[in-house]
């Protein structure tokens, strides 16, 4: 069984950068489970909203999870059309 992590990270963006983190991770963590990983929350850092982060590193094990991981590898362009914090 293969482990690996992964590191979601706002930098110093703003609240809807923390915002994405979320929801990055909740992305991951329901495709994780779709392919039968095993995804657990190792460390994190809750942001200044409710439902943001700063940061969040997760651990992803499972058989064959190289692909997995390369698919997530790299800078996230997360375009929204609403935003809760801003009108």
């Amino acid at each position: 069984m293969e482990k690996h992590y992964i590191q979601i990270t706002s930098g110093r963006g703003s609240v809807e950068c923390c915002r994405v983190v979320t929801l990055v991770m909740q992305k991951i963590v329901a495709q994780a489970k779709v392919f039968g990983f095993n995804v657990e929350i190792v460390e994190h850092e809750y942001g200044l909203q409710d439902a943001c982060m700063f940061s969040v590193t997760l651990s992803v094990a499972g058989e064959d999870i190289t692909k997995f991981i390369k698919e997530w590898e790299g800078s996230v362009l997360w375009v929204a059309r609403k935003n809760p914090f801003r009108p």
